[in-house]
């Protein structure tokens, strides 16, 4: 699983999806195999959404790089004092951390960590 597909499950509705899976694989209404099945679409529908649904842009400077780190084609970075910028609006924050991979649709090594 990317650290991508992490920050999508661990959502208000990635907890209730895996709360309700267990349930169901628990009650034997799911086999554990489809449950998994259910998890990777649910990775392929936030990416998609994300994709076609986020339009703004936002500007942001930090201060300082707290670290950095590139594994497994995800990029994590830790900043401190950033801003961001959206418009007019300005938004603050003192920590930050960001974390990217690869959202590519031929991109099938996600897909597969993500079963596994």
């Amino acid at each position: 699983m990317t650290a991508l597909n992490e920050l999508y499950r661990n959502t208000t509705l990635g907890n209730l999806l895996r709360d309700t899976l267990d349930e169901m694989v628990d009650q034997r209404q799911f086999s554990t195999n489809l449950a998994t099945k259910v998890f990777v679409q649910f990775d392929r529908a936030m990416a998609n959404a994300l994709a076609s649904r986020a339009k703004s842009r936002i500007t942001f400077r930090a201060e300082k790089l707290v670290s950095y780190r590139y594994y497994d084609n995800v990029w994590q970075m830790h900043f401190k004092n950033m801003e961001f910028r959206e418009f007019n609006q300005l938004s603050e924050l003192e920590n930050v951390k960001f974390v990217g991979c690869n959202s590519a649709k031929g991109d099938t090594a996600a897909t597969d960590r993500a079963r596994h």
